[in-house]
């Protein structure tokens, strides 16, 4: 017996691969989400730049059941962990320049014998 799919709301048949029920609009189906060559860019530049915002789109494609979108969110994460050692390092480095200027002007005006 087959059954044609009905849409939840208004219980019209719902023929083809559908999103939306095309009776009265009611979502049937999450729309996949892109895997395109930009997308992925844009997604990989936000995970480098901006860290913490790359979490976001990263755990999104993660869920996704498309093996291509589970890789590029993989691939976001991994990115904005690599781009968070490297702040932390970089701030690091600079932190410990500053500290050492500043106490070599504090030993060039230092009283000796005191």
């Amino acid at each position: 017996m087959d059954e044609t799919p009905v849409c939840p709301s208004c219980k019209n048949p719902v023929v083809g691969e559908v999103y939306f029920c095309p009776n009265c609009g009611h979502k049937l189906v999450d729309k996949p989400l892109s895997t395109t060559v930009v997308k992925q860019i844009g997604i990989y530049a936000l995970s480098f730049f901006l860290p913490p915002l790359g979490l976001w789109p990263a755990f999104k494609y993660l869920r996704q059941a498309d093996r291509k979108a589970k890789q590029i969110g993989a691939a976001a994460i991994i990115i904005t962990l690599v781009s968070v050692i490297i702040s932390i390092w970089t701030v690091y480095v600079y932190v410990t320049a500053v500290g050492q200027a500043v106490n070599r002007e504090i030993q060039m005006y230092q009283v000796p014998g005191l």
